[in-house]
């Protein structure tokens, strides 16, 4: 029988040292046992570990200070990231009535709810409450940025005396421009009810209300956009649909903006086309909620009837796919000098015919299809159009404006 004895002082090496000494030093014993006479070899060994004749030193490697450096790195990374705020979060939203994406989804909530077969109703409120609704008031607001970006708003509608018809909590989704309702909750109007005028009785109230209005200055103008030094970028387009063949070009020159084009009827259709001018950039238009009607300082060098003019991108519940935003004709557009082509905001509507431009359903026939109080807070888009009717057009654009607004308001 053979018999080792190794003594090896590791002190706080790795055990794979160790084992390599033992293979090292044992395996030829082995092998030279096994080569020998004896039928029943048996190797006994014993292995001594002196841990405490190793300098503590010896274990303090350039390659152990680098892990622990790096650990305590770590540690103080991962507690810097739990003292920020969690990513994905929602934040809240400073400035509601000037934030522009904000309004834009407060807006799309209310075409929403307008709907008559829309998921997205308030159950408290008939069909006659919805129809009163004129506006929304937005009341908190945050958002969360994702995939594009959710939008938590807390919302109010409310009536034309500003009385609260109902209120809700809705998350709208923004991917890219193209809007959703994700998440749908009803709340109470408990707090939100209509701001009083005073704190005299109903009928003091009112008359005090018609006295107000009746010596408010109504004369104010506010302008939307001026050629002679352009607010805005305007480019034209030209029948995309079914094959259009009309064509037209939309620029600024000595102070006018020029529309000048042909409308010719679709080949598929057999119907007129269109062309129109529109703005392209994003820039705020000023608050007109307080005017009575548009007007376009103008002239066309043709007798073309087809002139229409429309803002914002409001679709009306059920309308034509293609139309968007507040539409109305041009009538009695001067061919000489120019002149004012002023047309009352109650005769614009959302809800017209995609094809040929005309009215379906009207803003005096239907409440619901006017423009709001927050279309008119910023109308977004301004669009000058040739439409429905064959023609040469020459159109001579010196100033879109709003009038018989409130002084007092402005």
């Amino acid at each position: 029988m053979l018999s080792i004895s190794i003594k090896y002082s590791c002190g706080r090496q790795r055990p794979f040292i160790l084992l390599l000494a033992i293979v090292l030093l044992v395996l030829p014993a082995i092998l030279e046992q096994l080569n020998s006479n004896d039928p029943y070899p048996v190797v006994a060994f014993t292995v001594a570990i002196d841990e405490a004749t190793a300098p503590i030193r010896r274990i303090r490697r350039p390659r152990r200070k680098l892990g622990v450096r790096t650990r305590k790195r770590h540690r103080h990374t991962s507690q810097r990231k739990l003292d920020m705020p969690m990513t994905g979060g929602y934040s809240p939203v400073p400035d509601l009535e000037e934030n522009i994406v904000i309004t834009e989804a407060a807006a799309f909530v209310l075409e929403e709810v307008r709907k008559p077969s829309s998921p997205h109703s308030i159950g408290s409120l008939s069909s006659q409450d919805v129809g009163n609704i004129v506006g929304v008031r937005i009341l908190e607001a945050s958002q969360q940025v994702v995939a594009g970006l959710n939008i938590r708003l807390t919302l109010a509608f409310e009536d034309d005396q500003s009385a609260c018809l109902g209120s809700c909590t809705v998350v709208v989704y923004d991917h890219f421009g193209d809007l959703s309702i994700t998440t749908w909750r009803e709340e109470e109007c408990k707090g939100l009810e209509a701001r009083p005028v005073s704190d005299v009785d109903d009928t003091k109230a009112t008359t005090s209300d018609t006295s107000a209005a009746d010596n408010d200055d109504k004369s104010a103008v506010i302008i939307l956009e001026d050629f002679s030094s352009p607010l805005h970028v305007w480019k034209e387009l030209n029948d995309p649909v079914m094959g259009g063949k009309s064509t037209g070009t939309f620029y600024v020159e000595n102070g006018v903006g020029r529309f000048v084009g042909e409308v010719v009827d679709v080949p598929f259709l057999k119907a007129a086309g269109f062309i129109k001018g529109h703005t392209t950039d994003h820039k705020v238009f000023p608050d007109v909620t307080s005017c009575q009607a548009l007007q376009i300082i103008a002239r066309s060098k043709t007798e073309y009837t087809g002139y229409r003019i429309s803002f914002g991108n409001a679709h009306a519940p059920g309308g034509n796919f293609f139309a968007f935003g507040y539409k109305s004709s041009m009538k009695d557009v001067p061919t000489d000098d120019f002149g004012e082509i002023t047309i009352p905001f109650s005769e614009f509507t959302d809800f017209w015919d995609d094809a040929t431009g005309e009215p379906i359903h009207t803003c005096k026939e239907d409440s619901r299809f006017c423009p709001s109080k927050m279309n008119l807070k910023n109308v977004k888009l301004l669009e000058i159009w040739g439409e429905g009717v064959r023609g040469s057009v020459d159109l001579e654009i010196k100033r879109i404006q709003a009038v018989g607004c409130n002084s007092n308001l402005i």
